[in-house]
């Protein structure tokens, strides 16, 4: 059975490219959002089921590190990985430090992302069955950036 993925990212098209590669594995079913009031409203719907959130730090209404102390004060312990274009020492410290497993920097391959996940997984909960590789939508676009982040 698919393991489920928040994630919170406002490009589109980077969105609907990691909901594809993740959906390709066959290891993930993704709830998406733009925005972290629509994040909200999915770890409403289902937070206690998620497996991983993906979080963008600069979103158009807050800061995913700001969102993933939130859900660390709610008692959420599932994997957290932020994903920005703001790469330096200070920003990885504080997203760290907000409560992230990982913070991953743009542009980033897909399959980086996926082996972090399944780093991730890997220490949270026992697993049947293969971890997801890098294949499909992964393999026809590899790397991922935002403009201007």
């Amino acid at each position: 059975m698919p393991l489920p993925i928040l994630l919170v990212e406002d490009d589109a098209d980077v969105r609907s490219l990691l909901v594809e590669a993740l959906t390709d594995t066959g290891a993930f079913t993704v709830h998406a959002a733009e925005t972290l009031s629509e994040a909200q409203v999915l770890m409403v719907e289902h937070g206690d089921s998620l497996a991983v959130a993906i979080l963008d730090v600069t979103l158009p209404d807050g800061d995913g590190r700001h969102f993933c102390a939130d859900l660390r004060r709610q008692g959420f312990h599932l994997p957290v990985i932020l994903l920005s274009g703001l790469g330096g020492e200070d920003d990885v410290v504080r997203g760290l430090g907000a409560g992230a497993d990982d913070y991953l920097i743009k542009p980033f391959s897909i399959a980086e992302l996926l082996a972090r996940i399944a780093a991730k997984l890997r220490h949270t909960a026992p697993r049947t069955g293969p971890m997801p590789t890098h294949r499909g939508a992964a393999a026809r676009a590899s790397f991922v950036s935002s403009p201007g982040i």
